[in-house]
């Protein structure tokens, strides 16, 4: 959560007028917990920030978000392929 809050924040620096709507799940680790991140997604619907590890949940959350035309943006996606 520390990490995308902060990425966030950088970014949203960059705009006037702008105040988001703050969403943390931190260590989200089982499918049952990603649903209950999709249902805030769905009671709450706006941009996506997210660092996940495990594929399947990374999968599930980014089909979820393409099903409802959320923009799903994994943070640290290109700095560690670049790392890499």
């Amino acid at each position: 959560g520390e990490t995308v809050g902060s990425m966030a924040r950088a970014a949203l620096a960059q705009f006037d007028n702008i105040e988001p709507i703050e969403q943390y799940f931190s260590l989200v680790r089982s499918k049952s917990q990603m649903e209950k991140v999709i249902a805030a997604v769905d009671l709450h619907p706006g941009m996506v920030l997210y660092t996940l590890v495990d594929p399947d949940l990374r999968d599930m959350l980014k089909a979820a978000c393409h099903a409802r035309n959320v923009p799903c943006i994994p943070v640290l996606a290109q700095l560690i392929a670049e790392i890499s």
